[in-house]
């Protein structure tokens, strides 16, 4: 089966990716954690700051799924809109899939869904 995709919305777009990319950066701030902690125990306190690079780390750690997000958003918003400004032109993406019964076997000459919102 193939459908052509001719338009994206960007607005959800980015809010799925600002999703995907929070996500991911959380489970890297979380691996990172113990490294970030191992280095603080290790480095010396020398100086006049007394630790507060070690709190300038973690400040950084905390922020970065945060950034994950704005730049998840950020990027989903203009792939969409560069995709769809770009689509004009080239015709879209086409996609082929075969669809799946629940015992795992192809079901063929299926009828493609009419969807009734504008750009599928």
């Amino acid at each position: 089966m193939k459908i052509e995709i001719r338009h994206v919305t960007p607005m959800r777009l980015a809010n799925v990716m600002a999703l995907i990319y929070g996500c991911m950066m959380t489970v890297f701030a979380v691996i990172f954690l113990p490294f970030f902690l191992l280095i603080m125990r290790l480095s010396p306190k020398a100086g006049a700051d007394g630790g507060a690079s070690s709190l300038v780390m973690v400040f950084m750690l905390c922020l970065y799924p945060v950034m994950g997000l704005i730049i998840g958003w950020l990027s989903g918003l203009l792939g969409a809109t560069v995709f769809n400004f770009i689509v004009r032109w080239t015709g879209g993406v086409l996609v082929e899939w075969d669809e799946i019964n629940q015992w795992g076997n192809r079901v063929v000459n299926t009828p493609l869904p009419v969807s009734s919102s504008p750009g599928l």
